[in-house]
């Protein structure tokens, strides 16, 4: 049968659908409907995707039209829509699939052939799991997969660490500061700088800073208080920066698109978590540790972009110390 998912819209949330699309495409095939900045991804994490179809499905103009016009010619025969929006239920209506599966959310449940209710108990199931049990109601797959990891070669490794200046053939790690939900999720940068320091002490390692242009502030504010840092932000796509992850010691990073990343290659990581709930969001990642603050905040897990209580009393109080006594329990342990 011929399928397509309507992608969902963060890097993090897409690499926690890739469990269900894997599934389905070990016996059908797979078509996926995504943001053209995102669309690289499916390609880097699933050799299986027949095609990747990009549409900026916010701006619904006459060129995207004729794009839903050309995918309603495919004759899909289900249609799987990831997110959970009024919008992307209306746009797999318009591609027209034989059946088309989704959640009843938005009062979109009309737009739908096979709308399912999300479990009562929904909130305290992982991503992963809800997506693939829409998978799993339209009789696609009965079991989940594992994500697969991606594959790069030694010599767009050495392209890469001589474009970027990175030592090739001296260890690295990876420090993500950044993270596009908003402030409250990003531990203070001068923890992340005073980490740095900590791991460069009598240590033959490379310590990297990466983040999207927009975090590429953060970074700097990074490298200027240790210097030693090497500042690559705004400098990678999302492939350069999986195949740098996978051949990483470790990464530490907020709870982010890249920890989510980090997770195809199971790179070891170290997460400092403040108001989200790693429950239901935490990376597939089996090399993973979650530190949590000394000092406990009531409200945790808020899960707002900005610190409710003004303090970020939930991320101000994991020491740098404390990261780096976990990195070293990290199978593999570097340190």
């Amino acid at each position: 049968m011929k399928v397509l998912f309507i992608g969902l819209n963060w890097l993090g949330d897409i690499i926690m659908s890739l469990p269900a699309i894997e599934a389905v495409a070990k016996k059908h095939e797979v078509h996926i409907l995504s943001r053209p900045g995102l669309a690289s991804v499916y390609s880097l994490a699933n050799k299986c995707i027949t095609k990747v179809h990009s549409l900026n499905s916010k701006n619904l103009s006459f060129l995207a039209l004729s794009k839903i016009k050309k995918l309603k010619k495919q004759n899909f025969d289900n249609i799987i829509v990831l997110p959970d929006s009024f919008r992307t239920g209306l746009l797999a209506w318009a591609c027209a699939g034989k059946d088309i599966t989704g959640y009843s959310t938005q009062n979109r449940g009309f737009l739908l052939s096979n709308s399912i209710k999300k479990p009562a108990n929904f909130a305290v199931w992982h991503e992963s799991d809800l997506h693939f049990n829409l998978v799993k109601a339209a009789k696609l797959a009965e079991q989940k997969s594992e994500l697969s990891r991606p594959v790069f070669s030694t010599q767009d490794f050495m392209k890469i660490c001589k474009r970027l200046s990175i030592n090739f053939g001296q260890p690295y790690a990876i420090l993500a500061p950044g993270a596009a939900f908003g402030a409250a999720k990003r531990w203070p940068a001068s923890h992340f700088a005073k980490l740095a320091k900590l791991l460069q002490y009598n240590r033959d390692l490379q310590i990297i800073l990466t983040g999207s242009p927009k975090e590429a502030l953060i970074c700097r504010e990074i490298n200027k208080i240790s210097p030693q840092t090497l500042d690559i932000s705004g400098k990678t796509s999302l492939t350069e920066l999986s195949l740098l992850l996978s051949r990483a010691k470790f990464l530490v990073a907020n709870d982010s698109g890249t920890m989510h990343l980090a997770a195809l290659s199971q790179t070891p990581t170290v997460v400092p978590v403040g108001p989200t709930d790693m429950t239901r969001t935490g990376a597939l990642n089996k090399n993973i540790a979650y530190v949590y603050g000394k000092e406990k905040c009531s409200l945790a897990p808020c899960r707002k972009r900005e610190c409710p209580l003004n303090n970020h009393i939930c991320m101000q109080s994991i020491a740098p110390e404390d990261i780096l006594q976990n990195l070293k329990k990290l199978p593999g342990n570097f340190l």
